[in-house]
């Protein structure tokens, strides 16, 4: 099988939509979570909204993420981009603004491709291609203790990060973060 991390751009935009379904389970959010200025109400939000809103982020420019894809078939989804283009990311993990700092914010493969080892392909090949764009470094924000059975590893496993060499900066018992300083 042909595997291939790209960027979202407004040429893939459909691909986004394939990955982010319900037919995987994962059509409720649309990656949009950390757009929205708080948690408040955040629950009672339906698919379509969270759906037109991540439209509205595509039509407005907003390419926030990569996609993988194994045999031409979207399969995962990492959002990524400058980190404090999220505030509520940097209030929440009481961080200091940093523009240089990039963010891994969600990690999905979708359920009938995962424990194939597409994580680790996909982490790799993206971290590859944002050290390419001259990004220095990366933070990741597992939910610590949840495996991907239990719905809640939507920020990605935590053994996913440490295996790839990122550095626990930040210790929380549920909410740690982790750093990779990338080649230049």
């Amino acid at each position: 099988m042909k595997k291939k991390v790209y960027p979202i751009t407004a040429n893939t935009r459909a691909d986004f939509f394939q990955v982010h379904h319900h037919n995987h389970d994962c059509g409720w959010c649309c990656c949009v979570a950390w757009w929205i200025p708080t948690w408040e109400r955040w629950g009672d939000r339906s698919a379509a909204e969270n759906r037109n809103y991540r439209q509205e982020l595509f039509d407005r420019g907003i390419w926030d993420g990569y996609l993988l894809a194994m045999d031409d078939v979207p399969v995962g989804w990492c959002q990524c981009g400058p980190r404090d283009q999220w505030p509520k990311l940097v209030q929440q993990y009481e961080l200091q603004p940093d523009p240089n700092i990039w963010a891994l914010t969600c990690f999905l493969v979708v359920p009938s491709f995962r424990k194939q080892g597409l994580s680790h392909f996909f982490l790799d090949e993206l971290i590859r291609q944002l050290s390419l764009k001259g990004v220095q470094q990366v933070q990741a924000f597992p939910k610590r203790g949840h495996h991907s059975d239990d719905g809640e590893i939507w920020t990605g496993p935590e053994t996913l990060f440490i295996t790839s060499g990122f550095s626990l900066i930040r210790d929380h018992p549920a909410y740690p973060v982790y750093q990779k300083k990338l080649a230049s």
